[in-house]
């Protein structure tokens, strides 16, 4: 998977890299993503 362009998200750092390595949390988001 690729993710280009940018995207402000009002979390902490740290919060945000985790559900990122949360393939499920991820996928969750991304109807038809298996």
């Amino acid at each position: 998977m690729e993710f280009t362009g940018t995207q402000t998200i009002a979390a902490p750092i740290e919060k945000v890299w985790t559900f990122l390595y949360d393939v499920n949390q991820v996928a969750a988001c991304a109807p038809g993503f298996q």
